[in-house]
């Protein structure tokens, strides 16, 4: 009889130890598939990250905490000449390189000037953007912080735009300003 008692009980312990291992494997199959939904969900942010940088008019470039470029749109590299896989790692100031519209003297890069200055965000309307080629565009610029959700510097977003063709229909404009003054005066 108690070798009965004792098959019974082996099943009822291997019957336990099944269930056990069934809870288990639902419950990695529950955490895979969490895992795919997120890394779905993840893939599609990103996607949708990308078509809106895509769609901007202007050129966009993020860094990381130590200034070396993250992220480039298609709108960046045709206004820097540089591509995103040349300037991925490369710190902003070796392909961002920017002097004063008057002087021609260099500006410091605007990771400098938010990181090391402290400040929050910069602009400027001013800006010649000499590219990878040597080329220059006049350009106007903003620069922020990108924060964390625990506000830690992660990096800085330079968003810019070439103003060239606006700063000559500007000048176009004064001289004809200029000559009807002149014109007016006689």
């Amino acid at each position: 009889a108690w070798t009965w008692i004792g098959i019974f009980m082996t099943y009822i312990a291997l019957g336990s130890l099944g269930f056990y291992l069934y809870l288990l494997i639902s419950d990695m199959d529950n955490a895979e598939r969490n895992a795919t939904e997120d890394i779905t969900a993840l893939f599609k942010a990103n996607e949708q990250l990308s078509t809106i940088l895509r769609s901007i008019g202007d050129g966009v470039i993020t860094t990381d905490e130590e200034g070396r470029i993250t992220l480039m749109n298609d709108v960046a590299e045709a206004l820097t000449g540089a591509s995103q896989h040349k300037a991925s790692g490369r710190k902003l100031e070796d392909i961002f390189r920017v002097l004063h519209e008057t002087t021609r003297e260099p500006l410091p890069n605007p990771f400098e000037q938010i990181v090391k200055a402290g400040k929050k965000s910069i602009s400027d309307d001013h800006v010649i953007l000499e590219d990878c080629e040597g080329a220059e565009k006049i350009i106007s610029y903003s620069s922020t912080q990108l924060l964390d959700a625990d506000g830690w510097l992660v990096g800085i977003v330079v968003v810019f735009r070439d103003v060239s063709t606006l700063r000559m229909a500007q000048g176009q404009r004064e001289s004809l300003i200029q000559e009807l003054s002149t014109i007016n005066e006689k």
